[in-house]
């Protein structure tokens, strides 16, 4: 069958734009759905990727962050304090004005969508536009191609080979051999690691925490991280998280952080906290682009059992 707009690419440019557009936001669609946000309201994720980057904005700056009309900002933001994501307080400097923030409520959806459906929409669109070469009409007519192939719905997943492998006795060796090399690269090994490292089943798992490995596409345990109990109020520590060095850079730390959080919500954990170092800044960056936030009670309350831990994140669960 002919294509019209395939035809006449030029005349309707902005028409077969938009179609290619409207597809790849159907896809987008039965994303968040999957992760349990059909009804969230498309434009409500740019207005929360805009507060996550930002801070905070008065509607003026979301205006010009975003790219659209003010009015319908307004709309969105005023449907998003109906649902309680968003507050508005008075510009102290100009009371005509409000400025927009993200309430904790919002502050723990972003966090969600960063780890299920922000991260699989933004992995599947890399993926379809991976090496795409020739002008933009070139790129229209591929991008259409591949979508036709295979919509972002299939696209979600590593295409490095990446994969998650639970824990078992037998990786204990793994767990230690991954964590003492990172920690003794960088630091001291210290007796709160050391008895963990060595006996993760009695300090771990069978305290009602886990631990989750990443294997290569040659089935090689490369990395590890574990959620432990702690204290008495069912806090859980995100602790223990390396990927060996010969094999960082293709995201294996992304997909294991990712993975130990959803974990986390699985396990239906309440609070979620990790102890960290200024020197880590390649991990601390990955901690905040997925939700983590510093937090000084996490630091005063838990610091004191690692003699290098001067850095202290929350995870809004």
């Amino acid at each position: 069958m002919r294509d019209v707009l395939s035809e006449k690419t030029h005349l309707f440019l902005g028409s077969r734009m938009k179609r290619l557009a409207e597809r790849m936001q159907a896809d987008a669609t039965k994303i968040f759905e999957v992760n349990g946000h059909g009804k969230l309201l498309p434009a409500f994720n740019t207005v929360m990727a805009a507060l996550d980057l930002n801070g905070e904005a008065k509607i003026g700056e979301l205006v010009d962050l975003i790219g659209i009309s003010q009015p319908a900002i307004t709309r969105t933001v005023s449907g998003m304090v109906e649902k309680g994501l968003v507050e508005l307080q008075p510009d102290p400097e100009d009371q005509r004005a409000r400025i927009v923030s993200l309430t904790d409520e919002g502050v723990r959806l972003v966090a969600h969508l960063k780890s299920t459906a922000w991260l699989q929409i933004e992995r599947a669109a890399r993926h379809i536009t991976e090496g795409i070469e020739g002008g933009l009409v070139d790129q229209i007519a591929e991008m259409e191609r591949r979508h036709a192939d295979m919509p972002l719905t299939e696209r979600i997943q590593p295409a490095n080979g990446l994969k998650i492998v639970p824990y078992r006795p037998e990786l204990a060796e793994d767990f230690y051999r991954i964590n003492a090399e990172w920690i003794e690269s960088m630091f001291v090994m210290e007796p709160s690691d050391l008895e963990v490292l060595k006996d993760p089943q009695s300090f771990i798992i069978d305290k009602g925490g886990d631990i989750l490995f990443v294997a290569n596409a040659e089935g090689e345990i490369i990395g590890a991280g574990a959620l432990q109990p702690v204290g008495d109020e069912g806090a859980f520590e995100f602790t223990k998280m390396g990927v060996s060095s010969v094999r960082r850079g293709d995201k294996a730390g992304e997909l294991l952080l990712v993975s130990l959080i959803n974990r986390a919500r699985e396990m239906d954990v309440k609070k979620l906290h990790l102890l960290s170092n200024k020197n880590n800044a390649a991990a601390i960056h990955l901690y905040e682009k997925f939700g983590f936030r510093h937090d000084a009670e996490i630091m005063e309350k838990y610091a004191a059992k690692y003699e290098r831990a001067n850095v202290a994140m929350k995870y809004p669960m």
